[in-house]
C-alpha cells in the first residue's frame, strides 16, 4: 500500500490519494482514510464503526468499501473519486453544467439513500461536502462517519437537493451546520432556485415538513426525481433541436450579402421558408377555418383565388424567370409542403451551369430569411390562445370589436411597412370601448390587488337596438360582473374560496350561452356559424381559468402562487372581453335581419 498526497479532511481522519497493489502485482488507484488519533480505543473504535458500516452496502451511487488495515497506523481503503467532493465541483463547473445534469445528481443521490432506507439505515449528514464525482455524470454518497441504524426521522432531505440546484452554495450561509436543521423547524425556508422546476421546489418542500410523517419516503423521492429528470432532458432535446434549427438559418443566410435585395412578386407562390422543415406550432395546428390566405393583400401581392383552384408548380427556367406555364400534372404545392414537410428541390436548376446555380441558391436563401421574418412577425397577429396579442390590438384600434359579416375571427397581419392591416369596418352605434371594462385591465388592477367595484360596470349598447327584455344583453352584463366580483375578492382569498368564485362565472357563462342557442334559430342561417365560433371560443376561456385556478391551489405555498393568481385573472378577463364580443356579433346578425329586404 502506497501512500499519496491528502486529497480531502474528516473529522476522525484525513483521506489521501493512494496506490493498492495486489499479490498478483496488479496496481489500483484507492482513496485511504487516516486516523488521527489512533493511539485512544474510543477514537479508533468510532473510526472504524464506518467501515462496519460501509461493509453491508453494495450499490452504483454509494463508495465501496475495499478493505481495512486494523493494526497501527489504522487504514481504511476505498474506491477513489478522481473528481472530488461534489460542492467543490459544482462551483467550479458551474457555467458548464446544464440542469438537467444537476437533477441527474439529486436523482443518483436519492436512488442511493433509498437503498439505505431498504436496509433501515439512515445517512445523518447528507450534504454536498460528503457527495464524491466519481464521473462527469455519477455521483457517490460517501462519508459514514454518523451514518447508524434507523432510530428516528428527524433528518431532512430537500437540503442537499437545494445545494445541489445551487451549484454548490451552503444554505443558511454563516450557521453552523449543525445549526441548519434547527432552522427549519423553526419554520425557515430556502428560496427557490434559480431555474428550478416548480415541480422539483415544491417537492423540497416537502421534505422540510415539521410534522416527520408528512416527509416523502426516498422511494417516493426516486419516482418524483426520475419523473422530473425525464421531463427536463424532453425540455433540453427540443430546445437543442430548436437552437440547431437557428443556426441552419444563421449559416444560411450568412453566406450571402449582409442586406437582402428587394424581394420580387412571386404570385400563387408559398413561402421558401416550408424548405427548411418549419413546422407549425401546436397553437396553429387545426386552426385553418378560423382565417383565410386567399385574398389577403400580403406582401407577396397574393391574389385571390378560387377555392376550387390548385396552384400549379413555379420552376426556374433557363431564363432565370417564374415558369407559370408548368405542365398540370406536375404539382406545384404538395401537401407534405404544405403541412410543413420538406420541398422537392431535385430538379431545379438542372443543367445550369455551377456559378449560376450557386447565385441563385444564394438568392433563394436570401428571399427565404426574408419570408420567415415576415412569417414570424404575421404569426404574432395569428395565435387565436394570444391573449396578450389580442388584448394590445383591441387597445390600438381603440374599441373591442367582434367579428362582422364574412370576417373570421383572426385575420393575418402582415408587415405595417409593405400593406397596412385591413381596418375593422365600422357598426352603427358602436361606441369606442366596453363602458368601465377597461377596469378589469391585469397589469393595472390585478397586479396590484385593486378591489374593484361590480356596481361600476354598466356596459353600453353596441347598436342602436331595444335592450328591453334582452336576454342575452343581460346575461353579458352578469357574466362580466361576474368577472369584476371575482378580481375583487380573489388577491386576499385563500385557495379554497377560489373554486366557488369561478364556479359563479361559470354558472353565469353557462346561461349566457343557453340564451345564445335560443337566440340563434331567429337570426340569419348565414351568420350562425360565427355566433358559433364565438361560443366555442367563450369554453375555451372558461376551460383556461379553470387551469389557471388549479396552478394557483397547486402553488400556493411557493413563490410562484402570484404568478399563477395574475394569470387566472388574464384569463378571466379574457373571458369577459370575449363575451362582449359575442354580443356584437349577435347584434350585427339582429342589424342583417332588419335591414334584409322582405318579400313583396
Amino acid at each position: 500500500m502506497e501512500l499519496g498526497r491528502c486529497i480531502g479532511e474528516g473529522q476522525f481522519g484525513d483521506v489521501h490519494q493512494g496506490v493498492y497493489v495486489s499479490p498478483d502485482n496488479s496496481s489500483m488507484s484507492v482513496a485511504i482514510k487516516t486516523c488521527k488519533n489512533c493511539t485512544s480505543d474510543s477514537v479508533r473504535e468510532k473510526f472504524l464503526q464506518e467501515a462496519l458500516t460501509m461493509r453491508q452496502f453494495d450499490h452504483p451511487h454509494i463508495v465501496k468499501l475495499i478493505g481495512v488495515i486494523t493494526e497501527n497506523p489504522v487504514w481504511i481503503i476505498m474506491e477513489l473519486c478522481t473528481l472530488g467532493e461534489l460542492r467543490s465541483f459544482l462551483q467550479v463547473r458551474k457555467y458548464s453544467l446544464d440542469l438537467a445534469s444537476l437533477i441527474l445528481f439529486a436523482y443518483q443521490l436519492s436512488t442511493a439513500l433509498a437503498y439505505l432506507e431498504s436496509k433501515r439505515f439512515v445517512h445523518r449528514d447528507i450534504a454536498a461536502r460528503n457527495v464524491l464525482v466519481s464521473s462527469t455524470d455519477c455521483v457517490k454518497l460517501g462519508d459514514f462517519g454518523l451514518s447508524r441504524y434507523m432510530e428516528d426521522s428527524s433528518y431532512y432531505k430537500g437540503v442537499c437537493m437545494w445545494e445541489i440546484l445551487m451549484y454548490g452554495v451552503k444554505p443558511f450561509q454563516g450557521v453552523k451546520n449543525n445549526d441548519v436543521i434547527g432552522r427549519i423547524e423553526n419554520g425557515e425556508r430556502l428560496a427557490m432556485p434559480h431555474n428550478c422546476p416548480p415541480t422539483l421546489y415544491s417537492l423540497m418542500t416537502k421534505c422540510w415538513a415539521y410534522d416527520p410523517s408528512k416527509r416523502p419516503r426516498f422511494t417516493e423521492l426516486k419516482a418524483q426525481l426520475c419523473t422530473i429528470l425525464e421531463e427536463e432532458k424532453a425540455q433540453q432535446e427540443e430546445r437543442i433541436r430548436m437552437e440547431m434549427r437557428r443556426q441552419v438559418t444563421v449559416s444560411w443566410d450568412s453566406g450571402g450579402s449582409d442586406e437582402a435585395p428587394p424581394k420580387p412578386s412571386r404570385p400563387g407562390y408559398p413561402s421558401p421558408r416550408s424548405s427548411e422543415g418549419f413546422y407549425p406550432s401546436p397553437q396553429h395546428a387545426g386552426q385553418h377555418n378560423h382565417y383565410q390566405v386567399t385574398g389577403y393583400p400580403g406582401p407577396h401581392s397574393m391574389s385571390p383565388m378560387p377555392s376550387g383552384f390548385q396552384p400549379q408548380a413555379s420552376v426556374l427556367d433557363s431564363h432565370d424567370s417564374w415558369n407559370h406555364h408548368r405542365p398540370q400534372d406536375v404539382p406545384m404545392w404538395s401537401p407534405s409542403v404544405e403541412d410543413g414537410g420538406p420541398m422537392d428541390l431535385r430538379g431545379m436548376g438542372q443543367g445550369l451551369p455551377p456559378h449560376l446555380m450557386e447565385e441563385r441558391l444564394m438568392l433563394q436563401q436570401q428571399q427565404m430569411e426574408e419570408d420567415q421574418r415576415w412569417l414570424e412577425q404575421e404569426e404574432r397577429f395569428l395565435k387565436p390562445e394570444s391573449r396578450n396579442s389580442r388584448g394590445s390590438i383591441d387597445r390600438e384600434d381603440g374599441n373591442l370589436q367582434g367579428p362582422t359579416g364574412n370576417q373570421h375571427i383572426y385575420q393575418p397581419v402582415g408587415k405595417p411597412e409593405h400593406v397596412a392591416p385591413p381596418k375593422k369596418p365600422p357598426r352603427p352605434g358602436a361606441p369606442s370601448h366596453l363602458g368601465s371594462l377597461a377596469s378589469l385591465n391585469p397589469v393595472d388592477s390585478y397586479n396590484e390587488g385593486v378591489k374593484i367595484q361590480p356596481q361600476e360596470i354598466s356596459p353600453p349598447p353596441t347598436a342602436n337596438l331595444d335592450r328591453s327584455n334582452d336576454k342575452v344583453y343581460e346575461n353579458v352584463t352578469g357574466l362580466v360582473k361576474a368577472v369584476i366580483e371575482m378580481s375583487s375578492k380573489i388577491q386576499p382569498a385563500p385557495p379554497e374560496e377560489y373554486v366557488p368564485m369561478v364556479k359563479e362565472v361559470g354558472l353565469a357563462l353557462r346561461t349566457l350561452l343557453a340564451t345564445v342557442d335560443e337566440t340563434i334559430p331567429i337570426l340569419p342561417a348565414s351568420t350562425h356559424r360565427e355566433i358559433e365560433m364565438a361560443q366555442k371560443l367563450l369554453n375555451s376561456d372558461l376551460a383556461e381559468l379553470i387551469n389557471k385556478m388549479k396552478l394557483a391551489q397547486q402553488y400556493v405555498m411557493t413563490s410562484l402562487q402570484q404568478d399563477y393568481k395574475k394569470q387566472m385573472l388574464t384569463a378571466a378577463h379574457a373571458l369577459a372581453v370575449d363575451a362582449k364580443n359575442l354580443l356584437d356579433v349577435i347584434d350585427q346578425a339582429r342589424l342583417k335581419m332588419i335591414n334584409q329586404p322582405r318579400p313583396h
